[in-house]
């Protein structure tokens, strides 16, 4: 039925297949934040069709495991946070009342529908205003969100590539899942170790990375994702550290790039989001707007040949003291970063096009 409905959107948005071309790849590049999800359901058929229409440069996904060791693309281990699991199977919760994908196998999740996603401590949607009209759609497979961005790229010419997470290697492992093995085996199956190929693998795990790096050399372009402390994100990681010059070392030693939170790269002094996607703000950094003179993760990053791609850009949740569009112009022109996540493709494509358009007309 997923394939019937990718086939439905291809042919609706784009007719006639055309020659297959690459795409510009100059940075700063955008990347379509779990598809356009500002404007649909995150990681949908939809939200990828919308990121891949509106110009984004990479599509990202999130990847955990099934029970029968399927790589879905869903951003949290719980299927509650983003689809309909508690009416359909009521009684599959574990003790802590989480309904873990790896518990369900691949016949079960499809069976799911998608929903908006919900913030974990509250059980309520994430941002109420959005997705007015949006396509609920089902949980993708891995291989089911390749063939769709390759029968995008086929039929647009163009060819945006993927950006697929590893999420919580450490849990998986503990269930006795292989995530990074697994998901490479997708990705060898739709042809991205085969050579130059368009995409990067991230994680906020170390571990994984470094065992990546060793076991298949350059074949992987690698991002260590850098997250805060208290999000734990990574069983014994200690990611202020990993911003540290001897950190930074050490990243370089086994990534491609590292992918800070946006506001590491603003900050001067210590500040903590009450919450990772920035709906709450600590007082004292929407009141401190001096913090933004600093960019010496980026440059340490790029002493040290590391691109930089930083997460995640949307309109809700700023800081009063800047908006969506300054954030951008911070980013590309003063710290010239080399590619953000955002939940608006098409909104950053339009200022990052106009930002190196006026760049060049001056020049």
């Amino acid at each position: 039925m997923l394939r019937t409905l990718i086939s439905t959107f291809l042919a609706g948005i784009f007719g006639t297949a055309k020659a297959a071309g690459p795409v510009d790849l100059a940075p700063p590049w955008i990347i379509a934040h779990r598809g356009a999800s500002g404007y649909a359901i995150e990681h949908t058929v939809e939200a990828y069709a919308k990121a891949h229409a509106q110009g984004a440069d990479f599509i990202e996904q999130d990847v955990v495991l099934t029970r029968d060791g399927i790589p879905i693309v869903l951003h949290d281990l719980y299927l509650e946070l983003a689809t309909d699991v508690a009416e359909r199977f009521p009684d599959r919760a574990r003790e802590d009342g989480h309904y873990y994908a790896i518990d369900f196998n691949w016949e079960e999740i499809r069976q799911l529908e998608k929903q908006p996603s919900r913030n974990p401590l509250t059980g309520m949607t994430r941002y109420p205003d959005r997705y007015s009209g949006a396509v609920a759609g089902r949980v993708m497979s891995l291989a089911e969100s390749l063939e769709l961005i390759d029968g995008l790229n086929r039929k647009s010419g163009r060819e945006v590539g993927i950006f697929p997470e590893l999420k919580m290697p450490g849990f998986h492992a503990v269930e006795g899942y292989d995530i990074g093995e697994a998901t490479l085996q997708v990705l060898r199956q739709y042809g991205y170790l085969d050579g130059d190929s368009n995409f990067y693998l991230q994680s906020f795990d170390p571990k994984v990375l470094q065992q990546m790096r060793n076991q298949y050399g350059n074949q992987l372009r690698l991002v260590q994702l850098i997250g805060e402390n208290h999000w734990l994100e990574a069983e014994g990681t200690d990611f202020e550290a990993m911003r540290s010059s001897e950190g930074l070392d050490r990243v370089a030693r086994y990534a491609d790039a590292i992918g800070p939170h946006w506001p590491q790269l603003l900050r001067s002094s210590e500040w903590m989001p009450v919450e990772p996607d920035n709906e709450r703000l600590d007082p004292e950094w929407e009141g401190d707007n001096t913090s933004m003179v600093s960019g010496t993760l980026v440059e340490a990053a790029h002493a040290r040949s590391l691109k930089v791609f930083t997460f995640t850009l949307r309109r809700e949740g700023l800081p009063r003291w800047i908006g969506f569009e300054a954030l951008h112009l911070k980013l590309f022109v003063d710290l010239k970063v080399d590619g953000i996540f955002t939940d608006y493709p098409d909104q950053s494509k339009k200022i990052r096009d106009g930002v190196f358009r006026r760049v060049g007309e001056e020049n």
